[in-house]
């Protein structure tokens, strides 16, 4: 299996609880795009639970 790898920009819009994307601006690869965007994001967000309620 093959890999490559391409370096792409887009922007996204966040508040603490929701993030916004239009990853169909960079390709037609977006579902990778997304993927990527949320790995990303889980490695850099701490979990916090303490004091915090969930998820609505």
């Amino acid at each position: 299996t093959g890999s490559r790898t391409i370096d792409l920009e887009i922007t996204t819009l966040s508040s603490t609880h929701h993030v916004e994307m239009t990853p169909s601006d960079v390709g037609f690869q977006d579902r990778y795009i997304v993927q990527e965007v949320i790995k990303e994001m889980a490695k850099s967000r701490p979990i916090e639970t303490k004091g915090k309620k969930g998820f609505k």
